[in-house]
Formats: structure tokens, sequence, C-alpha cells
């Protein structure tokens, strides 16, 4: 077949289905809605996986999380908890490791004046932890040694804490009030946005033995470590691991009572929640394709019974079967492709709208408009075939003699 021949094929295809346009229309909804339904959902979920590689990422580059688990072992006996002298240890024992930084962390309210903030996370940390953390200072300074030798009253604060107690005015040699006790402001930090649900410009940092002055062992202590480098961290963390259940006395089959974490395995973990939501992709859009592919067999049926005489009369005026059958055909992916385009408009629309209501770069990968073309093909081919086929082996004679 031709060009001229098929592009004839296409508009005979179209022409025919422009007669019928509401019930053409109604054919291709169960389509509409699956392909729609995919792309909107992969679009969101396309925005959550850019939005949390983006956070995991502020959350410090190659930096390994050491935490004592929030529940207890299985077994019930009770967690021994992570010390500032482990991370001491980790720093002199792992050669893998450059820097550490353990942190206590409480969540309270902050206050300057007569202004007042929600509940905040106070962390009571070293010098170390702008830089393993990626916790830049915008004005003023860190905590430094000495700040922490001499347990001073001082405290670095995140940007929105600044901007909520010191309105149009600057929030560098001001004092916030914590526990009751002022603490003077010598650094605010860089505007770092959001991780998951947590505000983390809602944040103040202050030396870790003022903290454990004024609050004892309160908040538990968390450990981030820096290796020497990118490459050095799988081994950073095994030595972590090993050296952690040696001093514990974890015997080879006992369960762990510490989580080491790095950006990779948080991310795995956050791959394996949304592959659920793909898995649902999946069985939405087989259901609803399902469905429209019936509704689009259905319809051609009904459309071959209907064209019975037109059938005869083109096959007595030199027809041959497989035009009759390409036409047939065409008009089912016609179909088909016409459903798939409305649904990607509309899961389009839903990411688009998701990206302006919501702080997720929502957005369609490519391969998703491509899956969701390839997929409307097949299904109009394959529901298609059987009208198509069953119109080309018409009798001419019998199609001519049909009321």
């Amino acid at each position: 077949m031709n060009c001229q021949e098929l592009w004839e094929t296409l508009r005979t295809a179209w022409g025919s289905l422009a007669v019928h346009k509401l019930r053409s229309f109604l054919t291709t909804l169960g389509v509409v809605v699956g392909v729609g339904t995919v792309v909107g959902i992969v679009s969101i979920i396309h925005g959550l996986n850019t939005s949390m590689a983006r956070q995991v990422q502020s959350l410090g580059t190659d930096v390994i999380f050491v935490r004592t688990p929030e529940q207890g072992l299985d077994s019930g006996e009770r967690v021994k908890r992570l010390t500032t002298d482990d991370a001491d240890l980790i720093l002199r024992s792992c050669p893998h490791v450059e820097r550490v930084s353990p942190f206590r962390r409480s969540t309270d309210r902050v206050s300057a004046g007569s202004r007042r903030t929600g509940y905040v996370q106070v962390l009571g940390v070293t010098d170390t932890y702008s830089e393993v953390n990626s916790y830049p200072v915008e004005r003023g300074r860190f905590l430094g040694k000495i700040d922490l030798a001499r347990r001073r009253q001082v405290c670095v604060i995140g940007e929105s804490i600044g901007r909520s107690l010191f309105p149009g005015r600057p929030a560098l040699g001001g004092h916030v009030t914590v526990w009751g006790r002022k603490f003077l402001v010598i650094g605010v930090l860089e505007k770092k946005g959001r991780f998951l649900t947590n505000e983390m410009d809602d944040i103040v940092l202050i030396p870790l033995a003022t903290f454990e002055k004024i609050r004892g062992t309160v908040g538990r202590v968390g450990i981030n470590v820096m290796p020497v480098d990118t490459d050095a961290q799988p081994v950073a963390v095994d030595e972590i691991r090993h050296l952690l259940r040696r001093t514990r006395r974890i015997e080879g089959g006992q369960e762990e009572d510490f989580e080491i974490l790095t950006q990779s395995s948080i991310m795995e973990t956050y791959r394996r929640i949304t592959n659920i939501g793909y898995w649902v992709i999946r069985v939405v859009a087989s259901i609803s394709l399902l469905v429209g592919g019936i509704g689009i067999m259905n319809i051609m049926l009904v459309s071959v019974t209907e064209r019975t005489r037109e059938i005869g009369i083109r096959k007595a005026l030199g027809a041959r079967s497989r035009d009759v059958l390409l036409q047939f055909l065409v008009e089912a992916l016609v179909l088909s492709l016409a459903g798939g385009v409305l649904g990607m408009g509309l899961g389009s629309l839903i990411g688009l709208l998701v990206k302006v209501l919501s702080p997720l770069p929502a957005a369609v990968p490519g391969w998703a408009l491509g899956l969701a073309f390839g997929t409307c093909s097949v299904v109009g081919l394959f529901f298609g075939v059987y009208p198509a086929a069953r119109a080309a082996r018409m009798n001419p004679v019998e199609a001519l003699r049909y009321e």
C-alpha cells in the first residue's frame, strides 16, 4: 500500500467516525480514563521522586547517618543508646571517616520579645555540624570550638525563624529565648526548604555542651559521619558497623541495636514505597484499557453490522478483502489513539495542577507519553482485529442483499 492509499484509508476512517461523534467519544472514555490516570499518577510520582532526591541531597553529600532505632529490638530488650563517646571512637578508629558530627535533638518553642514560634527543632551540635550536614551560614558565623568549650549561650538559627522572630530587622546580634534562657544569635543559616514533612529552616543550633548542661541527656544522640571521599562511603559504613558491633558485644546472629543509613539507602527505601504506586497504576490502567478495548470492539462490531451494504458495494466495485480489513482496523486504531491523546492531555493537566497547587515539581516524563501512545496503539489493533476480519470475510452478494 502506497502513501496515497494509506492517506485515503485514514481519511475514510476518520469520516466514518465523525458521523457519530458522541458515540465515538463515549467509546473512547475507557481509554481516556486509563491513560489519564496513568499519566497523572506518573507525573505526581515523578515529581515526588525529583523532590525526594533533591531533599535527600540537601541532607549532605555522602553523609552516613548513625542512629539508635526509634523502636526497641524485637525481643523487647532495652536498646543501648549512642553516645558522644561513640562519635569520638568512630573518628579515631575508622580510617575512611573524615569527620563526625554528634548531636542531640529537642522540640521546643522559641521566642524573641513578644513574638513566639511554634514547636521547632532545637539541636545541640558541635562545630563540625555545618560542614558535615551541608548547613552553610548565610550571615554571621557558625558555632566554634570555643563556644563548645565555654558552654556559651549562643545559637545559629534557620532562615524562617529569623524571618518570623525578627521581621524587618536583622536577626544577627539579637537574642532568642529557649527553655527560659536567652541565647545570642551569632549566625543565620541559608534557606534549605522542606524534607518530607519537616521544615528544615525551623531550626535552632546551640553548642552541644550547652545543651547537655541545661537539658542533661534529653534527646537521643545521633551521629552524622562524613567519609574521606564518595568512593570511600561503603568502606566507611562497614568500618562503623564492625566497630559498633564489637564495642556493643553483638554476636554474629544477633540483631543490631543501631541503624546506619545513607542517601542511597534512604532513596532505596523510598523507591520500594513508590513501587506500590506503580503497581496501582498497572492495575487501574489494565482494567480501564480492557474496558476501553472491549468498548472499541463492541462499537466496531455495531459499525460493521450497520455498514454491511456499504461493504458489499465496495467489494462489488473491486475493493479487496485486505482493503476492507485495513479500513476497519484503522478506524479502531484511530478510536484508541484519539482516546489516548485525550487521556494524555488529561493526565498532563493533572500534573500541571499538582505543580501549581502544591510544592511538588510534578512533570510528565517523555517515556510515560511514549508508553501511553504505544499501549493505545496495541489496544486499538488487538481489539479491532476481530471486527475488521469479520467485515473482510463478508460475501459481497450476501452483503448487498442485507436489509
